[in-house]
């Protein structure tokens, strides 16, 4: 029979696991699709290339910015992110630099309804500030196709920075909604699944990015965090102090024998910056899991609510590995596979699940007149 931790071999066997298994966002598909920039229409091109063009020819800008606006409604509003990402602006750069502007015009909420807006002329001249030294330099080359395509990858990265941050840190608890709906586990919000970005489940003013099976009955509360760059003070006292939040919530509303389980998803090389948060957050969890071990937040959920049918396949040395972690959720031998399934397959990371039970090979016709 394994013998108690203490907290602080609790802590350190936690935090060798999290070394491990810590997440290489580098090489993550969701990562990898932020990193190729968006293909340049030809439209696009064409219209960058007409402007730079125009301004060579020292076109007045009230043209120039009328003749931006033309081409954004005969093109879409694809071209102004172009002209905004080759200016090394992101989103809502424009939009905060606009609304410090001591001007009495509205400023829209959103950067792609600038066009029609009675500020355009205001953004359009704004906008030329940052543009005019990059559209000369397209005007001068016998190539200006190539030197589009090289600003679009110069520029690319800084453009979709805060997208990306915002995506990411989100992917976490997205990745896993996906995987608990694949599987069959109930769970709030079910938006999740879809949608990441949407509002997280509120248990008691507490906010948890999934619930499961519902703020009614809730069985294990969600708390997701991943840092993939350094997170710095703030990250870290904010990190600890959510799920310290969390955790003396659980413990005042709930008798020991009905107080969720409380689920740390925790990942990203962003906590080697700085242990403490990662401390803090190993040390109040009931249980972690990170982008690899996913499979163990599935685990844990299904202990709490059956799901018939459910097996898991693991690697010999994955097995091994977390086997008290099985043993403890009541996860039976029976229902470890001994090798990948090949149909109703669901991966969480390093483990992949089989929803049901596979429908039997139908006999073959010699094999049914055999019996005959």
């Amino acid at each position: 029979m394994a013998t108690s931790l203490s907290d602080s071999e609790r802590l350190v066997k936690r935090l060798q696991e999290f070394n491990k298994k810590v997440w290489d966002h580098t090489m993550d598909p969701f990562q990898m699709s932020f990193d190729e920039p968006s293909r340049l229409d030809s439209e696009v091109v064409g219209a960058i290339i007409n402007l730079s063009n125009l301004l060579a020819r020292n076109t007045d800008d009230n043209v120039l910015i009328e003749q931006i606006r033309h081409d954004i409604r005969r093109i879409g509003i694809t071209y102004f992110e172009k002209l905004l990402q080759f200016c090394g602006l992101t989103r809502n750069k424009i939009l905060t630099d606009l609304n410090s502007a001591n001007i009495k015009v509205d400023i829209p909420s959103s950067y792609a309804r600038l066009p029609d807006s009675a500020a355009w002329d205001l953004a359009g001249k704004y906008l030329l500030k940052w543009i005019k030294p990059i559209l000369l330099g397209i005007a001068e080359p016998r190539d200006p196709v190539k030197v589009v395509s090289a600003i679009n990858h110069a520029t690319w990265s800084g453009w979709i920075r805060q997208e990306r941050a915002k995506r990411s840190g989100h992917e976490a608890e997205g990745r896993l909604a996906r995987i608990f709906k694949d599987v069959g586990i109930p769970f709030v919000p079910i938006e999740k699944a879809e949608n990441p970005l949407c509002p997280d489940a509120q248990l008691y003013n507490v906010s948890f990015d999934l619930i499961v099976p519902n703020t009614s009955s809730p069985k294990v509360c969600v708390k997701s965090t991943v840092h993939t760059a350094n997170i710095g003070q703030y990250g870290e006292s904010k990190d600890y102090l959510e799920i310290d939040e969390a955790t003396r919530m659980l413990t005042s509303r709930f008798s020991p024998d009905k107080r969720p389980v409380l689920l740390a998803f925790v990942d990203g090389v962003g906590f080697h910056s700085n242990r403490a948060g990662l401390e803090g957050v190993l040390t109040k969890a009931d249980e972690f899991c990170q982008f690899k071990t996913v499979w163990k937040a599935v685990v844990l959920a299904e202990s709490k609510v059956v799901i018939p049918d459910l097996k898991l396949f693991l690697d010999e040395d994955v097995l091994k590995e977390f086997q008290e972690f099985l043993i403890a959720h009541h996860w039976d031998k029976s229902r470890l596979l001994q090798n990948p399934p090949s149909v109703n397959a669901v991966v969480a990371g390093e483990g992949i699940f089989q929803v049901g039970t596979p429908p039997k090979k139908p006999e073959s016709i010699l094999a049914y007149l055999s019996k005959k």
